[in-house]
C-alpha cells in the first residue's frame, strides 16, 4: 500500500480541500493517507491519520518553527508522495524532494502572488516584493518537484507548466448534499441570508452588511460563518448598524454544520471584491449554495457569470455597491417562485457538472502515474 502524506501549516485539520475532498478520496481508493496539520492532537479520522504539529500562536512563529515541525514530521513518516498546500512550505517541498527522492506535488489553491499583494498585514511598501518572492519561489519549486495541483480551470493553471499541472476544481461533496437533501427547501416567507466567506478583507462581507441597511424587506437577518481575521476592514464591519441589528456571526464551525445553515437559508452570497486576483478565485461557497438549492447573489465575474445568469442560478451584481446587492436581496426574498426555479437549476447544475466526484478521478489518475500504478 502506498503511503502519501499531505502537509499544511496554514489550514485547519479538517479543511474542506485538503481532509474532506482530497484525503478521504485518496483513502477510499486504498491509499494509506496521513494529514500533518496543526493540532491539539492527533488520530484517526475517517481513515486519514492526522499527525499533529504544535499549534502556533502567530504567523511569525507559524512561518518558522511551524514550518520546521511540518518538515520533521515530514521526514519521520517515509512517504512515497508528499502533497503539500502552502506556499510557505515550498522550501519543505524541494527539500523533501532532493532528500528523499519521493514523488512531490503542490497544491495552488489560488493565486498566492495576486494575494500577497493584498495582505493588510504585510506594510504597504513590501507588498509588491513579497508578491514577487513568493512568485519566483513558486517558479523555483515548480522546477524541481514531480506535479502541481490547481483549480480555476486554465486561469490559473496557465501560470505553470502545462505537462506537470492537473487541474482539481473545489466542487461540492456529493455526500454532503445528500446528508441534508431530507431538509425540505422553502422560498416561502424565509428571510434568512447566509455567507459562509466569514470576516475578512476584500470578500465582500463590508458591502453585505452595508446592504442589510437598504434592504425593504422586514425580517431579514444574515448567519456568517468562516474565519475572522482582524484587520481595519473587518473592525469596521462589526461597527456597521446593521451587524449589531442583523447579524449572527458563528466564526469556524464544521462542515456539516457549514451545510445545514446553508440548506436552511434563502439566498447564499459570494460577492468577493474585483481586488487582488479575487476574479480568478473559485470558493467552495458557490458549489455548496448550488447543490442546496440556494439561489445566489454573486459578484459579476466572468469566471462564473454564465452560471448565475444564463443556467439562471442567481444574480449578478457589482460586489462594490450596496445598493446593487441590496436590491438583488429584495428581488429573491420577494419572488419565491423565481428563488425555487434558480434553486432547481444550481441543483441539477451541480449533479450533472459541479460535484467532487467528478474531480476525484483527475487526483487519483495523477498519483497513479506519479507512482506508477
Amino acid at each position: 500500500m502506498k503511503h502519501v502524506v499531505h502537509l499544511t501549516s496554514v489550514h485547519r485539520p479538517f479543511d474542506t480541500r485538503i481532509f474532506m475532498k482530497e484525503c478521504r478520496s485518496l483513502v477510499r481508493a486504498g491509499y494509506k493517507v496521513s494529514l500533518v496539520a496543526q493540532a491539539e492532537s492527533g488520530g484517526v479520522h475517517e481513515g486519514v491519520t492526522l499527525v499533529p504539529v504544535r499549534p502556533c500562536p502567530g504567523r511569525a512563529v507559524r512561518m518558522t518553527r511551524g514550518v520546521r515541525d511540518v518538515l520533521t514530521k515530514a521526514l519521520a513518516l517515509k512517504a512515497d508522495l508528499y502533497h503539500f498546500h502552502d506556499p510557505e512550505l515550498m522550501p519543505v517541498g524541494i527539500f523533501l524532494k532532493i532528500v528523499t527522492g519521493a514523488k512531490v506535488v503542490y497544491d495552488a489553491h489560488e493565486n498566492y502572488p495576486d494575494k500577497v499583494a493584498g495582505k493588510a498585514w504585510i506594510p504597504a511598501p513590501m507588498r509588491k516584493p513579497a508578491a514577487k518572492a513568493v512568485g519566483a519561489m513558486e517558479h523555483l519549486a515548480i522546477f524541481a518537484i514531480d506535479a502541481i495541483v490547481t483549480s480555476l480551470g486554465s486561469r490559473l493553471a496557465a501560470r505553470f507548466p502545462a505537462k506537470k499541472t492537473v487541474t482539481v476544481e473545489n466542487y461540492a461533496l456529493q455526500d454532503m448534499a445528500d446528508a441534508f437533501s431530507h431538509i425540505p427547501q422553502s422560498y416561502d416567507g424565509k428571510t434568512k441570508l447566509v455567507y459562509t466567506g466569514g470576516l475578512r478583507d476584500h470578500i465582500g462581507a463590508y458591502q453585505i452588511v452595508q446592504a442589510l441597511e437598504l434592504v425593504k424587506t422586514p425580517g431579514v437577518r444574515l448567519t456568517i460563518v468562516g474565519q475572522e481575521i482582524h484587520t481595519p476592514e473587518t473592525r469596521a464591519i462589526r461597527k456597521l448598524p446593521a451587524y449589531k441589528d442583523k447579524v449572527d456571526f458563528l466564526g469556524m464551525v464544521d462542515l456539516k454544520t457549514v451545510y445545514e445553515h446553508v440548506h436552511n437559508a434563502a439566498i447564499g452570497f459570494m460577492c468577493l471584491q474585483p481586488i487582488h486576483g479575487y476574479e480568478d478565485t473559485s470558493p467552495n461557497k458557490l458549489y455548496e449554495y448550488m447543490s442546496a438549492g440556494l439561489p445566489i447573489i454573486a459578484s459579476d465575474f466572468s469566471l462564473w457569470k454564465d452560471d448565475l445568469v444564463k443556467e439562471n442560478t442567481g444574480l449578478a451584481v457589482d460586489p462594490t455597491d450596496p445598493q446593487a446587492i441590496a436590491e438583488a436581496i429584495d428581488n429573491l426574498l420577494q419572488n419565491p417562485a423565481l428563488c425555487r426555479e434558480m434553486g432547481a437549476n444550481g441543483k441539477r447544475l451541480f449533479k450533472s457538472k459541479y460535484c467532487w466526484e467528478t474531480q476525484e478521478a483527475k487526483l487519483l489518475a495523477l498519483y497513479r502515474r506519479l507512482l506508477g500504478e
